[in-house]
Parts: C-alpha cells; structure tokens; sequence
C-alpha cells in the first residue's frame, strides 16, 4: 500500500495533529462519562482520518513477474495509411510487422495491439485504414491514460508520420516514452498534388479576382501537369505546366470573374493518373463569399471643388455604395461654419456638423472620405471619434486634396498614426518596390500596386497596366512625407530620379487607412474618351475596398479550416451600436447544407471581451453551408444592435488533409522519439527499435497499480463511521 500523492512526513504529522485535537475539541465540554467521550472522540478521528487518507489516493502496488509487462502497439489506422505501395497498403504491412517481426523481436512480453481511426480503440484487423484524422499527440495520450497505474516500459507507434492534429503538440515530453516505426517508401511514391489554393480576400464587386495555387508532382520528373479550374462544378479553364524539376511545386494564378450575389465555390484539380497513388489530394477547393450589404460611406468636403463633384457622382451612381456628403460653405453670423449636407434622412441631422463626435453615429458607416480637411474643421473629440472609428470599429480612412497636406490640414499631424505616411517632406524608401521613372505628374504603379485588387482595371493584369499606362497626368501631386513601417505605395509619381507617393495603405488596429497625394484625378475622366470608365471605376474600387472589412455589430465568425467529422466553433460577435461588447445575449444558431436541411445551436458566451459567443458543430460532411445568427437581449428598454441577426456561408472539407503530402514524415516521428525519450527506426532496422524497448522494459521494476481510494469499501467504511458515532450519540442523549 502506498500514497499515490506524495506528501512529506512532516505534513502527515501535521494533519495527524490536527484530527487528533479537532476530535478531542469536538467532544472536551460534552457531559459524558470518561469512556464514552473517549469512544466518540476515537469514532470522529477515525472518520477525519479516512476522509485524509482517500484524499492522498492510496494504491496497491503488486510486483510481478515480467511475462506481465505490457508494452502497447499503437497502428496508424487513418486514411493516408490505406496507401498502397508495391501492392500492399501501409496499414496492412503495419499489421503484419505487428503481429510477427515485432512480437517476435519483443518476446517474453505481452504486446496489446491498438489503432488510431480517429480514436483510439482496439485493433480491428478486419477494417481497411479509414480514419479522417490522425491527431498523433491526442492518440498517445489517450494510450497513456489507458494504462494509467500500470508499468508500461514505452509505445510502440507505427504511423507514416501524416498528422493532421496540433503539430506544436506532437511528442510533448512525457512518462511514457515513444519508439516510433516509418512506415512507407517514399522513393517509390507517385503522386500529384495540389498544394494550395488561395482567393484574394480583397475581392471587389465589379473587379476581377486573383486565384493563386500551387501544384506539385512526385515521381513524374518533368512530365507536364494537368490543371484544371471548376466554378461551382463546372470546368472554366484547363492548363498545362511543366515542373522545372521533380518535386518542385509549380505556381499558378487565375483571373476571375467579379463576386456574384450567391457563393461560388472554385476547385483547383488534377486528373488522376492510372499509376498515382492517392488522388484524393488531386483538388482543392476555396469560398468565394457573396457580395454583402451597401457599403455605407462618409464624404467630407473641406471646401467646395471640381474634385468633390466627379467623386460624389463617381460614388453615388454605385450600387454597392450608400454615400452620404457633407461640404463646409462658409461661416454664420456668429462666426460658426456651415455645411451642405446630402444624406439619408435618418443619417441627416448627425452630420449636420461635420464628423460625429459620438461613436453611435460615426460607427454607422463603413468608410469615412476626408477632402481638402483642415485643422479647423474639426474639435479634439470628433477626432478622438475618427480614431476609435478606424483603430476599434475597423472602418477606413481615406485622405485626399491638396489642402489635406499643406500647412493647416490634418495630413500634417492632426491625424497622428492614422495615416501611412509620416508628416515631413522625404521620399519613401526605394527598397519598399521597385518603382520605375515616368513623367511628370504620371501615376507608375508600384510592384505591390501591380496586384492590389484596388488598383485592378481589367479582367486580366496585363489589361489592367496597359490602361494605366494610358491614364493622362494629373495636376499635381503633394508633398506628403515618408511612409509608416507597416506602409505600402501603391502608386507613386516618379520625375527627375525622386519620387513622391501617390497613393499608400496601411492597416491601423482593426482598420485600414488610405491617401492620395495627387490634384486633379478628374482629369482622367475628362481627357479621356466618354466610353473609358478608368475614373470611375478606380474610385469606386478605392471605396470598396476602404469599407470592404468593417464588420456589422453582430457578425459570424468560425474556425477557417473546417473539416468533416472533425470538431469546430462557430462563433458570433454581438455588440451594440457604438460596438462595445454586449454579455447578456441569447444566441440561436442555424446552419444548413445544400439542400436546406438544419441544425440548431444554442451559443454561449465564451470571450467577453470580445462579445463573442461560440458552439460546437461538427461538419457531417465536404460541402457548402450556410450559416445564420438571431441575437436577442432581455430587456426592451435596452439598446440592442442595430443588426439583431447575421449569416456567412462555409466551405467544409477544402482540403483534404488526410492525404495532404502523403510521403512519410520522418522528421514528425523523430520528432515524437526525441521529445517523449523514445528512438524513431525503420521496418528494415526493427531490431535496434526492440533492443531499445527491451532495455526500457528489463531497467524498469514490474509492478501493477491499483488505486483503491474510490472503491465502494471506502464509501462503504466511511458511512459505518458517521453512523456508529451517531447512534451513539443519540443512545447516550446527545443531540
């Protein structure tokens, strides 16, 4: 018998001690004779002590003999295993070296063989490698907890290394050291793949959209691979690349079309070969969302302007954007400035002075435009609002007119870090992009302008520059400092071997900010032909993109990797109108699949900080689902969100990283071995795995565990205690 807590001698003293003086305390002014205090006080201490004892845990330990040593054999039962190779899948090899080589070389000691199908259980050897997951660090947990209180020298794993839990924590140091077996031949694998594919998530309505992917091809040398591209099932676009080497990914982007109104879903694939041998990772697939609500945006005029007007009709004519305007006229009798105000009548009379000083009403667009903005136009706590607008709402900022940066306008300091470039008269760093020379007053696109969706024109990138290249020079460009660590040009003029920046972005806190140095862009409406729309659709695409992030007060958010089977959050962030967190919501979740079939959730508030309540689903299969949010709030007097409900469409099963790079992954189980204390090996060299595991097993003493403090004696001695020492008292007249 032993104390499976380990507690020093000096502190069982103590809690001795004290039993002893609590009992004797209990009974010292009860009037009883001598001998029947005694056998209270004797009853209660007893009992205190038990209750002490089975808190420590005490256990039978049992030495036996080492036929009775256990060493578990864990099988990698997940899908990669199903490989074949030569003719015979990993898993079944697996089985035979478990079954013979492996308990031959371990005899004398009895091995348990287990699999990891997702969970952990007992072999089956009848079953085909069908699990969907393989989290290797969950699986030797669960083995450990297995045999828990039993002497259990290492385990034995036999796996290809395919991992598709936390790899940060796979072989976490434990008792219980890992001998992991590689288990296949990566110099015979055949295989294609496709490795990744990526949407921009700046997608634009009316602009096109980069896809990036990437493929690779094992075992193939520099044949040609066969890539296609399918929108919502339906092939667009067929392509032939050529590796420049065996195994060296290729990259490849396709141009879409503009985001629709219902979601699209774009499969990148590949045509499986007669000799591949996986071609469940010939394909992925990536969610492109639907274009959402109006984009609500806040123009603010300093002073009246050509510019003003080509802008505020470039904007309102959009039917992805909800503008309102304001523009200073002058000053009143009493020296106050006056504004000329166009806007929604509910929106109205908040601007009639300019920027919102309170976050409710400032917070209820999405972007805000400054033009020709002057220190004066605006009081410390409208700019304190203009802050908490882009740093905390996530709206944009955009900053323009020649005013804005000369002395007096809040490009020179006003702003602090909002913007991307800091105040001064520098030129940005050459090393940021590599800018080339043009003519005065010309926009030249930087080599990250080349690729922002803003700047796209054309359905293709080279379309889109060669209409830049066409666009007339503006009338002037401000000087407007240096850009901010963090900062992107865009688009700068370049003249004379200096260049000045036209156009830069920077992400501030939940936001992004924008400015444009440059005077005059109506001229690229007014000097070219009616039919170019190259002013209208830079503008439009600018604002768009200002406004795209913000999020609604209550918005959905989940796990972007969701994957069938496997358990995942969906989450919903409930704030009110000035979007502070709201805590005492009910949310009620609803998600459906392709065919409107629903599930319903309760979700629970589990980041307050943040609003956020979440739910776990698990995805029961690859698809498109779509998810919808209903917030309620106790309380009709109470100021609930002015979106009570919001909805996001999910793609599950992109990828499938069961048989994402099936090759064997050596450096994940040497990983395991080092980490836990185990030695990684090979089928072919499985003598030195069981020499290792013989010598774990012959230093450790063989000894069996059994924790006895939760039994049904204890509970059973425990209530024959309390009840001997209360039938006592009440025989003897005590109450």
């Amino acid at each position: 018998m032993r104390l499976t807590s380990a507690v020093p001698a000096w502190v069982l003293l103590a809690i001795a001690a004290a039993i002893v003086a609590l009992a004797i305390r209990t009974y010292a002014r009860v009037p009883v004779s001598r001998r029947r205090r005694t056998i209270l006080v004797t009853l209660r201490a007893l009992t205190l002590a038990a209750l002490a004892v089975f808190l420590m845990r005490p256990a039978v330990v049992r030495h036996l003999p080492p036929s009775g040593t256990v060493i578990p054999v864990l099988i990698d039962a997940s899908r990669s295993m199903a490989i074949a190779e030569n003719g015979t899948s990993r898993f079944d090899r697996a089985v035979a070296l478990a079954s013979g080589p492996l308990a031959a070389a371990l005899g004398g000691y009895r091995l348990e063989l287990l699999e990891l199908r997702n969970d952990v259980a007992p072999l089956d050897r009848a079953r085909a490698a069908s699990g969907d997951r393989s989290n290797l660090a969950s699986a030797l947990g669960a083995v450990r907890d297995r045999y828990r209180g039993r002497t259990v020298p290492g385990i034995v794993l036999l796996s290809d290394g395919v991992d598709t839990g936390d790899a940060d924590g796979v072989g976490a140091p434990a008792d219980v050291p890992v001998f992991p077996i590689a288990m296949g031949d990566t110099a015979s694998l055949r295989d294609q793949e496709v490795l990744s594919v990526e949407l921009d998530p700046e997608a634009l309505p009316g602009s096109s959209v980069d896809l990036n992917a990437r493929v690779v091809a094992h075992g193939y040398g520099r044949e040609p691979i066969d890539v296609r591209l399918l929108a919502s099932g339906r092939p667009i676009e067929m392509r032939r690349v050529a590796p420049p080497a065996d195994g060296l990914p290729v990259r490849l982007t396709f141009e879409l079309p503009p985001a629709a109104r219902e979601p699209v879903v774009y499969t990148v694939d590949i045509p499986a070969r007669p000799d591949e041998a996986v071609a469940e990772n010939n394909s992925r697939q990536a969610l492109m969302q639907p274009i959402g609500r109006k984009r609500r945006v806040l123009f603010l005029q300093g002073a009246p302007g050509y510019e003003h007007g080509f802008l505020a009709r470039a904007w309102v004519t959009d039917l992805y954007l909800d503008v309102d305007t304001v523009v200073r006229k002058g000053q009143n009798d009493h020296g106050e400035a006056t504004f000329y105000v166009q806007a929604a009548a509910d929106r109205a009379a908040t601007i009639a002075s300019g920027i919102p000083s309170e976050r409710v009403a400032l917070f209820a667009y999405d972007a805000v435009v400054l033009g020709n903005a002057t220190r004066d136009l605006f009081a410390s706590a409208q700019l304190d609002a203009l802050d908490a607008f882009v740093s905390q709402r996530g709206g944009g900022l955009l900053l323009l007119g020649g005013r804005s940066f000369a002395t007096g306008g809040v490009g020179t300091g006003s702003l602090g870090a909002m913007l991307p470039v800091a105040p001064g008269h520098g030129v940005p760093d050459a090393a940021r992009a590599a800018w080339r020379t043009g003519d005065p007053n010309k926009l030249t696109l930087t080599t990250e302008g080349e690729h922002h969706a803003m700047l796209r024109l054309a359905g293709t990138s080279a379309d889109s520059e060669q209409r830049w290249a066409t666009a007339p020079p503006l009338g002037g460009v401000s000087q407007v400092g240096t850009l901010r660590p963090g900062a992107e040009a865009l688009a700068v003029i370049a003249s004379g071997g200096t260049t000045r920046p036209l156009i830069a972005v920077q992400r501030y806190g939940e936001g992004r900010s924008m400015i444009f140095a440059g005077e005059a862009s109506w001229r690229w409406k007014m000097q070219r032909p009616a039919s170019d729309h190259l002013y209208e659709t830079f503008w439009r695409q600018a604002a768009r993109w200002l406004s795209a992030p913000a999020p609604d007060p209550v918005a959905v958010d989940v796990d972007p990797d969701l994957r069938p089977g496997g358990p995942s959050k969906l989450g919903v962030i409930v704030r009110d109108r000035a979007f502070a967190p709201i805590r005492d919501a009910s949310v009620e979740l609803v998600v459906r699949d392709e065919r409107g079939q629903g599930e319903a959730f309760a979700a629970t508030l589990t980041d307050p900080a943040r609003g956020r309540y979440t739910a776990e689903w698990q995805p029961p299969a690859r698809g498109l689902y779509h998810v919808s949010a209903k917030v309620t709030r106790p309380g009709s007097a109470r100021a609930m969100a002015s979106a009570t409900s919001a909805e996001r469409d999910l793609l599950s099963g992109g990828a499938d990283l069961e048989t994402e790079d099936p090759r064997v992954h050596e450096d994940v189980l040497a990983r395991i071995a080092e980490r836990s204390g185990g030695e990684v090996g090979r089928a072919s060299d499985l003598a030195a795995v069981a020499r290792a595991v013989r010598a774990r097993a012959d230093a450790l003493p063989v000894v069996s565990v059994r924790e006895v403090w939760h039994g049904p004696w204890t509970f059973a001695l425990l209530v024959a205690l309390l009840a001997a020492e209360w039938t006592l008292r009440r025989r003897w007249g005590l109450r």
